[in-house]
């Protein structure tokens, strides 16, 4: 391998690991929780994906270029100077171009998946989910408090802070904390 290699893969390496260090830090130290079940991050990374692949694919006809020329000298392909670049930024953005389409239109149709209708009440759901869209409303909690008087008013949802909320059945609020943490 050449020497230049050594170079490129050491800041690469050490890059790596401070950028291991500092989600390990921050997910056992600073974050409350993790949304593990969410797609977002992955379909944002398969999007992003297709710059690097952009980029192959353009590597891709520079060298398809220089092997119609002669293979010792740089750039004696068919294409010369800017023609080659055109060419090599044109497989670039096709590329991206028809990645991005294939997974916003055909990735969906493939992944396509059946979901059956909840029968849960939403006295049974926020039994069990401290959160929702009245807990997690400050108006809705301040009026419940300070204009219709409710006794326990309902409780504002902070994440770390469940242990807070207090039933009231009457107004919609289901979930109380179990006495014991988990």
């Amino acid at each position: 391998a050449p020497g230049y290699m050594l170079k490129v893969f050491i800041p690469l390496l050490f890059s790596h690991i401070v950028i291991y260090a500092y989600d390990h830090w921050k997910v056992l130290r600073s974050a409350l929780r993790f949304n593990w079940s969410g797609d977002s991050v992955n379909s944002y990374a398969q999007k992003l994906f297709s710059v690097p692949t952009g980029l192959l694919a353009a590597g891709v006809v520079f060298k398809l270029n220089q092997w119609s020329g002669d293979p010792k000298v740089l750039g004696s392909g068919y294409l010369k100077g800017e023609k080659l670049w055109w060419a090599m930024l044109g497989a670039c953005a096709v590329h991206i171009v028809i990645h991005l389409l294939l997974l916003e239109f055909v990735v969906p149709i493939l992944g396509k998946v059946e979901r059956e209708q909840s029968t849960a009440t939403y006295e049974a759901c926020s039994r069990t989910a401290p959160c929702s869209y009245f807990s997690s409303n400050p108006i809705y909690c301040l009026r419940s408090k300070h204009i219709y008087k409710h006794n326990p008013p309902h409780g504002y949802y902070i994440v770390g802070k469940e242990h807070l909320l207090v039933s009231n059945a009457k107004i919609g609020a289901h979930f109380e904390a179990p006495s014991e943490p988990r």
